[in-house]
């Protein structure tokens, strides 16, 4: 019990340092663009302190949270705007629920690191006489973190405290009826798997929080396959934690230390990290919408971002209420996207009806060139830097009404915080002049506002090799960014004196030494 209590603690402090004070990149103004557009909705949480966490929607669309400091799980149906809690455990006051989610039927499922067991929620039968079944772990202080049901039924959990991986199976695909639960135990000390994801194979896909991998089960081979992160922040230390898998099967985690997101290509093992637009802002679960597109949200910035993996473009939105320590976020049936706010006790809903207020496009074309709608727009933009320099154009479009001036930053995958190292990112003009520019249409009737170059520059100390940087535009409240990732590929810088030069020099100095010794007589 004492080795428990002490594993419980040093997880909670993993989970607690999350809020240390950080440097932010965006200002904090009372009332912002997205508020005015009601993009959010904010329910405050029948329970003060309760101190919510993981949350997850049913097939219905009703949403899931847990409160950990009252034990209980909570619904909230959109539709009535009732919330109806479950006591999990009255004698025990506090429960340590990480992960919630549904499955087909209808049912919750959810971790308890505190109990040690896997709980669920007969949501379709609560005229059940045990409406909440628990199922004990087998390995003693697992610490469950995550869980998901696979293609076949079978449910899925990760044991952070023990370092397995574990599956519920159950008798001739009656859900009522567990059969066995099996662990599985993962290659190398320290693992501490927190999120997963399965594949459409059945493949099992988590993060090792505590080693820096992303690793794949195969749940038919029972085998393991490990990809080590390139960060260097993850030697031993906690660092990796959100995990989704897009449509085309690439494999996105997130990092709480940094403003990075990384995606693995699973055929391939190479691995790409993108920052946002926010720095060192702390990116923690990442969950994929209706439409492919992936979220993740970052609790040290108080931010909602949107993805879109097909041609790497970026949104983020400002929550509307400060220090509110979001982390978990789950899309409904609909689209719209339901997230925790932790620090302020606040269920908070995301609007995915609503259109941006301008978003960010890429075309090659001269930096003089006037808005006519045909520019050729990149999906996903590569740029070769050769020499010091490359150059690219940036087209902002905007929503018929939209008033503010925007002005446009650019971070990359160089640090860990997103900000730009060896490499300047310079725009020509560096703000939106929206008047001279209202009437300007594109061939889909669109109103274009604005043109810019963007040139990039790197210095001797970047390594050749390839990059991304995350170059988009704000608004003036800081309240909504639209960006691109652009894949930059840099080239060795030329010497400023050629090498033939320097040999020739060379040659021509030792030459003239030799005939300046005296001559033997």
């Amino acid at each position: 019990m004492k080795e428990f209590q002490m594993k419980l603690k040093s997880l909670l402090l993993f989970m607690i340092i999350l809020s240390s004070s950080v440097p932010l990149s965006f200002a904090e103004e009372s009332k912002t663009i997205i508020e005015e557009q009601n993009f959010f909705v904010e329910y405050d949480l029948p329970s003060k302190n309760s101190n919510p966490f993981a949350l997850t929607t049913d097939p219905n669309g009703i949403v899931w949270f847990s409160e950990r400091n009252t034990s209980s799980v909570t619904s909230f149906d959109p539709t009535t705007k009732n919330f109806k809690t479950f006591k999990i455990n009255p004698d025990t006051e506090i429960l340590e629920i990480w992960s919630i989610t549904s499955d087909t039927d209808g049912n919750i499922w959810f971790t308890d690191a505190t109990q040690n067991k896997i709980h669920r929620i007969y949501t379709t039968d609560l005229q059940r006489s045990e409406i909440i079944q628990s199922l004990d772990i087998p390995t003693p202080d697992a610490l469950p973190w995550d869980i998901k049901e696979d293609n076949f039924g079978n449910m899925w959990f990760t044991e952070f405290g023990s370092g397995k991986l574990g599956k519920i199976t159950f008798h001739n695909n009656d859900k009522t009826k567990i059969n066995t639960i099996t662990e599985y135990e993962i290659p190398g000390n320290y693992s501490q798997p927190s999120y997963l994801d399965i594949d459409e194979q059945g493949n099992v896909w988590f993060v090792e929080s505590g080693s820096g991998k992303i690793t794949k089960f195969n749940s038919f081979l029972e085998t393991f396959e490990q990809h080590t992160l390139p960060n260097p922040y993850v030697n031993g230390s906690i660092n990796p934690i959100g995990i989704v898998i897009d449509d085309e099967g690439y494999i996105w985690y997130t990092q709480f230390r940094t403003s990075l997101l990384g995606r693995l290509d699973p055929s391939s093992g190479q691995i790409a990290e993108f920052s946002t637009g926010t720095l060192t802002s702390g990116t923690y679960q990442l969950v994929k919408d209706r439409w492919g597109d992936i979220w993740t949200i970052q609790f040290r910035a108080d931010r909602l971002i949107e993805i879109n993996p097909s041609d790497l473009q970026i949104w983020e939105f400002a929550i509307p209420t400060q220090n509110s320590f979001a982390q978990t976020l789950a899309p409904d049936p609909s689209g719209d996207i339901w997230f925790i706010e932790s620090g302020s006790s606040k269920l908070g809903f995301f609007n995915m009806s609503l259109r941006a207020p301008f978003i960010t496009n890429f075309a090659f074309v001269s930096a003089g060139a006037k808005l006519d709608g045909s520019e050729n727009l990149c999906g996903m933009c590569e740029l070769d830097v050769l020499g010091r320099r490359g150059t690219i154009n940036i087209r902002l479009s905007f929503i018929e009404d939209y008033v503010g001036n925007l002005f446009f930053i650019a971070r990359g995958n160089m640090a860990p915080s997103g900000l730009l190292k060896d490499m300047e990112v310079k725009f020509f003009p560096d703000k939106v002049d929206l008047d001279t520019t209202r009437n300007i249409r594109d061939r889909s009737n669109v109103f274009v506002g604005h043109i810019s170059n963007v040139q990039i520059l790197h210095t001797r100390d970047l390594t050749p090799g390839t990059y991304y940087i995350t170059v988009g535009a704000t608004t003036n409240d800081l309240s909504y960014y639209a960006g691109k990732i652009i894949e930059l590929h840099v080239e060795s810088m030329p010497s400023s004196i050629p090498s033939f030069i320097m040999l020739i020099f060379g040659l021509f100095i030792c030459f003239s030494f030799l005939n300046d010794k005296p001559k033997n007589k």
